[in-house]
């Protein structure tokens, strides 16, 4: 190329990086103070190589449920944190958190403090780590997958009544970003999923270290940079900027924070983990660093219950039966081939496992369950199996929000607990459920049995443990992966306050944490599952509409933006169709 041509080349790559820049609803505002692309460089900006509307994978928008808001809702309708008029604040960290460590953790809390200090009313904080395509090259050989890294910060903040992690960086673009474009979507989330009357306000979070950060919010937005010891330096000479001076926005918090780095923690400082995170990360490398991981392959099985007609019911009155059931068998091999396949190829840090199955049908289990419990009063907390009183009970878990502790609470659509203990009759009863996996429900319902009513006994048909033949791996209902199946799927609290239920898959629940899938697996398997749900209502005619579905499923279908009359297969093959875009927006070449 001649000197004039590359002169040209470079001026006409200089005008588009410009132009990047001015769209940036973060930089742009500070371009117009600072006036140099240089500038833009030394305040974190970078171009990150997408082309201004030529966007070759879309990023996952708004109405992709993928970040939590539980606690956000639920601070912002507290008196006690949030005053009449007072200002809102969300605070967000990004960053590789390869792995999450307890300094990151500590900078929020710090960050809190300081803006509380200044009269906000924090609702929540994020973590968003970054996109593979960073990380596999910071962090080389001790990279962790998205997944894993999501995993590890979930569990961080699982304690937490205000912290929380957000994928959509990691898994919801197609590249490296900068962390205006994660403020600007998560301002935009925000603003539609949470019914607020005066504006979140975001603050972005960051350590001394990358105090100069600070530039990138003097035209819009606010920041808080919090004190590293080794980087005291830089913090005062930032602190002391006469383009941030007098901004009330950018927050300089002046309270230490311990020198920690994931370095450290990946040679073994695991203390300087939360106390579940580090434990799963050690094991993680434990298991990288055996030379034979890759082929260690674990036999396990899973106990899985067919409720055969009784979760097709919704559908049965423009179809048949025998139709219906001869599709559900077939959907039934999809998903214990989808199982299967989850486990045979899972990558590391995961194990590999060969599945096997134990499948009970429902009509068997209702005549062992009337052999067992005899002539006994029995009270039951399976909606398939009834017993001499029932109880409408459902653990309540938080959307988008895997590793968070369940509320038990009443059943979508039923009457409030207290109100149904009420009714039981007094005297003495078996206590049942068709399965205990950690007896933390039955402990629950006999904290609200009035003394009246005399628990004699618990009995569950199934126990996780098993017996000393056979030990499951999980045990799962078939219904709760069809979509819209009669009381299948996920209790959740919607944004709105709702109750609704959903599959046992991505984005609305984590697989791992509901299945125990490889983490590795949880999006090609999440996807396999609206796939077969999609074949399974393709073949059923008439097409069955989601009208016809449960009614607590229609509840967060109607929320995303599907109509009563959409059939079920569009809506399964819309949500096939988001995760194929999320697995290739994280597959790095």
């Amino acid at each position: 190329m001649k000197p004039v041509e590359e002169d040209v080349a470079a001026e006409r790559a200089r005008q588009r990086l410009i132009a990047k820049i001015q769209r940036d609803p973060y930089y742009g505002p500070a371009y117009e103070k600072l006036g140099t692309i240089e500038a833009m460089f030394n305040a974190g900006y970078f171009d990150d190589g997408e082309l201004i509307g030529d966007m070759e994978l879309p990023r996952a928008g708004i109405d992709w449920l993928m970040t939590p808001v539980h606690k956000i809702c639920k601070r912002l309708d507290d008196p006690k944190i949030v005053q009449p008029g007072q200002r809102l604040a969300v605070l967000v960290m990004t960053g590789a958190f390869c792995p999450i460590h307890i300094g990151h953790v500590e900078s929020m809390e710090i960050a809190k403090k300081e803006l509380e200090s200044r009269g906000f009313a924090v609702l929540g904080g994020y973590f968003s780590p970054s996109h593979d395509r960073y990380v596999s090259v910071k962090c080389k050989e001790f990279a962790l997958s998205a997944m894993h890294r999501l995993h590890l910060c979930n569990l961080t903040v699982a304690p937490s009544d205000w912290l929380m992690a957000d994928g959509w960086e990691a898994l919801g673009v197609d590249r490296a970003i900068n962390f205006s474009d994660v403020l600007f979507r998560l301002e935009q989330y925000l603003a539609k999923h949470v019914q607020s009357s005066l504006p979140i306000e975001l603050f972005y979070v960051f350590s001394s270290d990358h105090a100069r950060f600070s530039h990138a919010f003097i035209g819009r937005g606010g920041c808080v940079c919090t004190l590293r010891p080794d980087h005291r330096v830089t913090f005062e000479q930032y602190a002391n900027d006469p383009h941030v001076q007098g901004n009330p926005n950018i927050i300089f918090a002046r309270q230490e924070r311990k020198i920690v780095s994931s370095f450290s923690v990946l040679h073994g400082d695991f203390h300087m983990m939360e106390e579940k995170a580090g434990e799963t990360f050690q094991q993680w490398l434990m298991q990288q660093n055996s030379a034979k991981a890759s082929e260690v392959v674990l036999a396990s099985k899973y106990s899985l219950r067919n409720e055969e007609s009784w979760s097709l019911s919704p559908w049965l009155t423009r179809h048949k039966l025998k139709e219906l059931q001869a599709e559900a068998d077939k959907w039934l091999h999809e998903l214990s081939k989808a199982l299967k396949s989850a486990h045979i190829n899972a990558k590391q840090p995961d194990s590999p496992r060969k599945i096997s199955f134990r499948i009970s049908r429902l009509s068997k289990q209702k005549k062992q369950a009337a052999e067992s419990l005899g002539k006994h009063k029995v009270i039951s907390l399976d909606g398939c199996i009834h017993g001499t009183f029932d109880l409408s009970i459902s653990r309540l878990f938080s959307l988008c929000a895997p590793s968070v502790k369940a509320e038990i609470g009443a059943s979508p659509f039923s009457p409030p607990l207290i109100e149904q203990v009420s009714k039981i009759p007094p005297g003495e009863y078996i206590l049942f459920d068709d399965d205990i996996a950690t007896g933390t429900t039955m402990n629950e319902v006999r904290k609200l049995l009035p003394k009246r009513v005399k628990v004699k006994r618990q009995f569950a048909l199934t126990v996780l443990q098993g017996d000393k033949k056979v030990s499951f791996l999980d045990i799962l209902d078939c219904r709760d992966f069809l979509a819209g199946s009669r009381e299948g799927g996920l209790v959740v609290k919607m944004p709105d306050g709702s109750l609704a239920r959903v599959p046992y898959c991505l984005p609305y629940c984590s697989p791992a944490d509901r299945a125990s899938v490889p983490i590795s697996q949880e999006l090609e398997f999440s996807q396999e599952i609206w796939r077969f749900n999609e074949r399974f209502f393709n073949n059923v005619k008439p097409s069955i509409l989601l009208q016809e579905a449960d009614p607590a499923f229609q509840q967060i279908m109607l929320y995303v933006g599907f109509e009563l009359h959409t059939p079920m297969s569009f809506i399964c093959r819309w949500h096939a169709e988001q995760l194929a875009l999320t697995i290739a927006r994280t597959t790095v070449p």
